[in-house]
């Protein structure tokens, strides 16, 4: 990222005396650490330095300058976190300035050591060279997970004096760290809601019974957003994935309902995670155990249906009771009758996966179906018609849709 110093962070920093290339020694180690999601809105991360080497190790007046990407993140505040004042003989209090032109974020922060009550910059606090202590934790507003911070800090401008205002009595440049990932989140908010946990096999994923898990051969063409937004899908929010997890089978869209008589009622639509066990999680950075909803009533019960964009959906043959955290509902272990309705596929002795080759998403594998994967032979990528998962559609999807012709799901209005 291009940085430019502002007129007003040049005049901060040419009062604070360390606009200067005269450097001497005891190098200044300067980090970014401990990220935080306080809100789905907030960014918070908190600068940190320790000595690079040397003893006696002491700071006076001294600049950070910071630098990020404002498509990511923008707006930054700043909360002090070691102590200084007037008090200790500077006559200032901290300083925080910041300026956002275009893409480009920068702003300057002044820090000073030593307890208060210190006079005529004098510095009694030693620095450690094994211990990071910390600055400042700066907050920005949260513009894109996916967005690369980029954020770090100008070394040009950043400067470290080391008991005076003097431009030549200043510390060498240590190493310095930018955000723990600059190529996306590096945290995420944790979903607030009631967790469900869903378990469900795809036939077309390839379910090997010894190792209990699903094939994962699309894993290099899965989108990072989920492929649920045009018809017959409702509309549905979820992030976009920052990269594609080494367990993940595909997207999976879910609905909690409730039925009265033939009538559906859709109370959530959720979009998640199919993992090669069969668990269906949040897609969010460290989900692990389940899909959140928001909109479920404590104490209600709800059917669960899982669709899939080229499988015939499946809904749960009983409901689920909401809890603090619902218990799991494993569709792979029976074949969830509905009346004399066998909504699955056998893929394994006791297995039961979502019936493969609805590439139209019409709840039934028909003729039209078998027509589109023969119209799409032999092309590859992510694509409807490859119902075996494999990145290309072949002669063999074609038979796993002739196999299946003629089954017909329940009706399950989305």
């Amino acid at each position: 990222m291009t940085s430019k110093l502002n007129s007003l962070s040049l005049l901060c920093l040419m009062a604070l005396g360390i606009v200067s290339t005269s450097l001497s020694a005891d190098p200044i180690d300067l980090r970014f650490n401990n990220p935080t999601c306080p809100s789905a809105s907030q960014y918070c991360i908190t600068a940190q330095i320790k000595a690079g080497s040397g003893t006696n190790v002491k700071i006076g007046n001294s600049t950070i300058f910071i630098t990020y990407n404002t498509a990511a993140i923008s707006n930054p505040t700043v909360q002090t976190i070691h102590n200084f004042s007037t008090a200790d003989g500077y006559g200032y209090t901290p300083q925080f300035f910041a300026l956002q032109t275009g893409g480009s974020g920068e702003g300057n922060y002044n820090i000073i050591f030593g307890p208060a009550g210190d006079t005529g910059g004098a510095i009694t606090e030693v620095l450690s060279t094994s211990t990071w202590t910390d600055v400042a934790t700066f907050c920005f507003t949260a513009v894109s997970a996916s967005a690369p911070k980029n954020l770090g800090f100008n070394t040009q401008y950043t400067g470290f004096n080391k008991s005076t205002n003097s431009p030549t009595d200043t510390h060498t440049a240590g190493t310095y760290t930018g955000s723990a990932t600059t190529t996306g989140a590096d945290c995420t908010v944790a979903p607030s809601g009631t967790v469900v946990a869903l378990k469900a096999i795809l036939q077309g994923a390839n379910y090997n019974a010894g190792t209990g898990l699903m094939a994962n051969g699309l894993a290099a063409v899965i989108p990072l957003s989920h492929p649920y937004t045009a018809a017959p899908w409702q509309s549905v929010t979820s992030p976009a994935l920052t990269s594609i997890p080494n367990d993940m089978v595909d997207w999976v869209y879910v609905e909690a309902a409730t039925i009265s008589g033939v009538t559906y009622t859709v109370v959530e639509r959720k979009v998640g995670i199919l993992q090669r066990d069969g668990d269906i999680i949040d897609p969010v950075a460290g989900s692990t155990t389940g899909l959140t909803f928001n909109s479920l009533t404590n104490g209600s019960s709800y059917y669960f249906i899982v669709r899939h964009r080229n499988h015939i959906g499946v809904r749960s043959a009983n409901t689920v009771t909401i809890t603090a955290n619902a218990g799991a509902y494993d569709y792979t272990n029976s074949n969830q009758l509905v009346g004399t309705i066998a909504q699955q596929k056998s893929v394994a002795t006791g297995k039961f996966g979502l019936f493969a080759g609805d590439t139209n998403q019409s709840g039934s594998v028909t003729g039209a179906d078998i027509n589109q994967c023969k119209a799409a032979n032999g092309q590859t990528g992510y694509r409807l018609q490859d119902v075996n998962m494999s990145t290309s559609v072949t002669g063999a999807d074609i038979n796993v849709v002739k196999a299946n012709n003629g089954t017909v799901g329940l009706t399950m209005p989305f």
